[in-house]
């Protein structure tokens, strides 16, 4: 009997230090407004936006997060083509982030003019979103992992 109590003790602690590695991700928040948003700012929250999705991928890759959520928050234009960043830290592009729905409260999405491209650079996550391109987008994974989640909408 003083056997079985000691292996259950064993797994149960087991358990709990599993339960605490998984629920210890290191999650970090960058916003974008391309209206308002200053390359400067902190890009830790909404107000402290910064301008361009090229500086909110660096600052997430030098985060050393376990993920970054890249949040839009306002209709962003990208230029002719994207590149992202190289990037280990992976990515979730959305409007998103948990507390605000920015597409819904400020009609925030992607928009890509027509024929062209987004290259991924690091495993990369669309969620939340709303993607508008006029003729034709494709999205170049380069063996990395690109995954279109939960209510992303394409127009």
């Amino acid at each position: 009997m003083k056997n079985y109590l000691g292996i259950l003790l064993i797994i149960t602690m087991l358990f709990a230090v599993l339960t605490v590695a998984v629920s210890a991700e290191n999650i970090e928040y960058f916003y974008i407004n391309s209206e308002t948003g200053d390359d400067h700012a902190s890009a830790y929250d909404a107000d402290n936006a910064v301008k361009t999705f090229t500086r909110a991928c660096n600052m997430a890759e030098k985060s050393g997060a376990d993920k970054a959520y890249i949040v839009i928050t306002n209709e962003y234009a990208c230029p002719k083509s994207v590149g992202e960043i190289e990037h280990t830290v992976p990515f979730v592009i959305t409007a998103n982030d948990g507390t605000t729905d920015f597409g819904a409260t400020n009609g925030a999405k992607l928009v890509f003019a027509s024929s062209l491209r987004y290259v991924l650079r690091g495993d990369t996550t669309f969620e939340n979103i709303t993607i508008e391109y006029t003729k034709s987008l494709n999205c170049v994974a380069q063996y990395n992992h690109i995954t279109f989640g939960d209510n992303v909408v394409t127009k």
